[in-house]
């Protein structure tokens, strides 16, 4: 949960990736306007016992716009 609330508005792919790993599923679009990824992670997270957690995060061309976590707790 640290990590999910390190992640700021504006860092990079590369430096969430540096962080929490290569992410589980990615998906990317292009359009004239911007290149948008989203990256979740889902395995090697620490969650509410019994539960399955996830985190996503959201990037307009290469920056980090906003994040999503279900289940997460500190550790």
């Amino acid at each position: 949960m640290k990590m999910y609330e390190d992640l700021k508005n504006g860092t990079s792919y590369d430096n969430a990736v540096q962080t929490l790993g290569v992410p589980d599923v990615y998906s990317i679009a292009v359009s004239s306007d911007a290149t948008m990824t989203q990256a979740l992670w889902s395995s090697n997270l620490v969650t509410k016992k019994g539960k399955t957690g996830s985190l996503t995060l959201n990037f307009k061309n290469g920056t980090l716009e906003n994040k999503s976590q279900e289940n997460l707790i500190n550790k």
